[in-house]
């Protein structure tokens, strides 16, 4: 297992502390889980990309409520 750290200043550390009392476990726990979302997030986006790259009919928002009548 590896071990990341980083440094915040003071007001950054408080904002941390009392975001991590209100419901999580610790602050490595939400350190972790925030950037593993945010990989996860980045993934997610580069695949809607490639997928909508490979896409060749495109519909506006106004087609598509048109073809269903709303």
């Amino acid at each position: 297992m590896s071990t990341f750290s980083f440094r915040v200043d003071d007001l950054d550390r408080k904002h941390i502390r009392d975001y991590v009392k209100l419901e999580h476990p610790s602050v490595l726990d939400v350190r972790r889980n925030l950037i593993i979302e945010k990989i996860e997030d980045e993934r997610d986006r580069e695949n809607f990309d490639r997928v909508l790259a490979r896409l060749e009919t495109r519909h506006s928002l106004d087609d598509v409520k048109k073809e269903l009548n709303l």
